[in-house]
Formats: C-alpha cells, sequence, structure tokens
C-alpha cells in the first residue's frame, strides 16, 4: 500500500524556535588598548597587545567548552530519546504489523551506528606566542661589539706602530706606546691616559648604542607581531563564535527534535494496543487480509508515522559541520504529521464528550 504524504500548511515550531535562539554571548573584550599605544612606550603597548589578544582566546575558548559540553549533553539526550521510542512503542508496532501480513510499499531501514552530527573538524587553539624585551641578546651584542671594537683599536696601535713581532714584546710595554699615538693623533701629546679614557669612553658609548639600539629594534618587532596576533585573535574569536551560533542552532533542533521523538512515543504506544485489539479480533483475517475498513486505517496510519519518524532519524543532523537541511525538512514533515494525528484525536474527543 501506498503512503499518502501529508503536508499541510504549518508554521514549525522547529522555525519559529530557532529563529528565536538567541545569538551567542558577544566575546567581552577589554578596553581598547591598542587605540591609544602611541601614547605610551613600544614595549608597554606590546605587552598590552599581547594580553589583550590573549584575553580574547581565552574567553571565546571557555565559551566554546561551555557549548561543547551543552551539546555533547544534547546528543546524549537525543539517543536516548531514540533508544526509548524504539522500546516503547516503534519496534511493538513493526513487530504486530508484520504479525497482521501489513506489508507497505516502501521500509526505511535504520543505520543504529550513524553518526547523528558530526563536526567538520576541530581547529586547533590559536597560540599567542610570549614577547621578548631583548635585554639580555642587546646586552651580549654590545659585549660581543665592545670586544671587537678593543680588539680593533689594539691591531690599529699595533699596526701604526709598526711592530711585527709580538712574542718578545710585554703587554704591559705595549699600552703606553699605543695610547701615545692615540694621544698624538687626536692632539694630545704626551697625555696617554686622557687618551686612553676616551678611548674606553668611546668604546662603553659604542656598546651603550648597541645595546640601546638592538633593544629599539626589538620593541618596533614586538609591536608589530603583538598587532598581527591581536587581528588574529579577533580573526578567531570571529569564526569561534561563528561556530557558536551554530552549536546554538543545534541545540534547538536537537531539543524540538527529542520533544517530536517523544510525541510520536506517545501515539505510537496508544497505535501499539489497537494493533494488539486487530490481532486479537481479526486473527482469522489475517490469510486473507480482510479486515474491517477501520482495522486497515490504524494500520495505515501506524505504518505512515514509523516511516515518518524513521526517515528522519535516517538522515544525519550533520552536512560539512553544519546543520542539515534534509534533516531539518525531515523533521518538520514528521512534526507536522504527529501533530496533525494529536489534533484530529482531540477533536475527535471533545466530539465524544
Amino acid at each position: 500500500m501506498g503512503r499518502n504524504i501529508d503536508t499541510p500548511e504549518y508554521v514549525s515550531p522547529v522555525s519559529q524556535h530557532s529563529a528565536d535562539v538567541n545569538r551567542p554571548e558577544k566575546v567581552k573584550k577589554p578596553s581598547s588598548i591598542d587605540e591609544h599605544i602611541e601614547n605610551i612606550k613600544k614595549s608597554d603597548a606590546a605587552k598590552l597587545l599581547v594580553k589583550k589578544a590573549r584575553f580574547l582566546v581565552n574567553d571565546v575558548e571557555n565559551q566554546m567548552d561551555s557549548c561543547r559540553v551543552l551539546f555533547e549533553k544534547d546528543l546524549k539526550e537525543y539517543e536516548e530519546a531514540k533508544k526509548s521510542l524504539h522500546e516503547n512503542g516503534l519496534d511493538a508496532c513493526e513487530f504486530l504489523l508484520s504479525q497482521l501480513c501489513y506489508i507497505p510499499d516502501a521500509k526505511t531501514e535504520l543505520d543504529r551506528d550513524m553518526v547523528v552530527f558530526e563536526p567538520k573538524g576541530n581547529d586547533e587553539s590559536l597560540q599567542i606566542e610570549e614577547l621578548s624585551s631583548g635585554k639580555l641578546t642587546g646586552m651580549l651584542l654590545s659585549v660581543v661589539v665592545g670586544l671587537f671594537a678593543f680588539a680593533a683599536v689594539v691591531f690599529l696601535g699595533i699596526h701604526q706602530l709598526e711592530i711585527n713581532d709580538l712574542s718578545n714584546v710585554p703587554v704591559g710595554e705595549l699600552v703606553i706606546p699605543i695610547l701615545n699615538w692615540y694621544a698624538s693623533f687626536i692632539g694630545l701629546d704626551d697625555r696617554p691616559m686622557l687618551s686612553g679614557g676616551l678611548l674606553l669612553a668611546l668604546l662603553a658609548l659604542l656598546m651603550w648604542k648597541t645595546y640601546t639600539g638592538y633593544v629599539a629594534f626589538k620593541e618596533n618587532r614586538n609591536l608589530e607581531l603583538a598587532k598581527e596576533q591581536l587581528k588574529s585573535a579577533e580573526f578567531y574569536c570571529d569564526r569561534k563564535v561563528s561556530c557558536q551560533e551554530q552549536m546554538k542552532r543545534l541545540d534547538s533542533f536537537i531539543a524540538k527534535a527529542i520533544e517530536t521523538l517523544a510525541l510520536y512515543q506517545d501515539v505510537l504506544t496508544e497505535q501499539q494496543e489497537r494493533l494488539k485489539a486487530i490481532l486479537h479480533a481479526e486473527r482469522e483475517n489475517v490469510a486473507s487480509a480482510n479486515f474491517e475498513p477501520q482495522s486497515v486505517r490504524v494500520m495505515q496510519l501506524t505504518q505512515q508515522l514509523i516511516n515518518y519518524i524513521k526517515d528522519f532519524m535516517a538522515v544525519p543532523m550533520s552536512d560539512e559541520g553544519k546543520l542539515s537541511a534534509k534533516s531539518g525538512l525531515y523533521l518538520l514533515r514528521a512534526q507536522n504529521r504527529i501533530e496533525k494525528v494529536i489534533k484530529r484525536r482531540k477533536q475527535s474527543l471533545r466530539k465524544s464528550a
């Protein structure tokens, strides 16, 4: 017997409920510290931007964890609702229909191991890189530069004094001649100690400039890196907020699916009792399939309800990590049908009363 698919015009609570789903809370951001970074030191600005980026990432991941826990709970409740439906109505009705030799035109087979919802993929957590001030590296670099500069000063002095063999010359005897040469070079004749002091001052200045230059370079680099990390964090948060919105829709959808399964369980439990009564009263008609018209209508409705809800349960809820449109349509279709049956029964009860 063919299935008469009823699709009356009806605004599903699924679509209504989905439209009313609250948007996930926006990530709470600290004050916009990057708007006034020109007014503070670059090193402090970089630290603040990194702190803000880390705050954004941690906050959105905490929200995602909460959504994930809720979603896993929803899936568990959905599986329990399916199991309850099978054990309390659906399987018994299918068995009774087979006992009555009622053969539908089409039969939906359920894959009990089907994955109801499969995420598209979990993005790795964004790692915010720690910033180094560069002071230690700058200090080591300044020492290296100072040593090279000192060696160059000594080498130049030895070269100008035309000392070719240093093996027989004590180090102490080289200092005064070299300082005298530098003293005469800068116009401080016979004042080697003063020229030595000037050389040491120049070496110290060179080392200081090397140190401060590297630290300034590192501060500029850190600031640019901090800005890039903040942009990456904001993009990461936007993507995660979109995932939260999708999980909110799924939460609403699964809740409505569980409600619909419960309605089918109630109605199919009633149909189970009616099928038992038919089997008891018309057992002699099973072989000939010559049932009373009312009995045929009960069997037809039971099989139709089974088909509707099994069609929905046979379709995964996910499609490339998002809510499947096909699953939504099948839920709407199943919901319309069961609500129409319940409405008709309520009308019959009012008339009989």
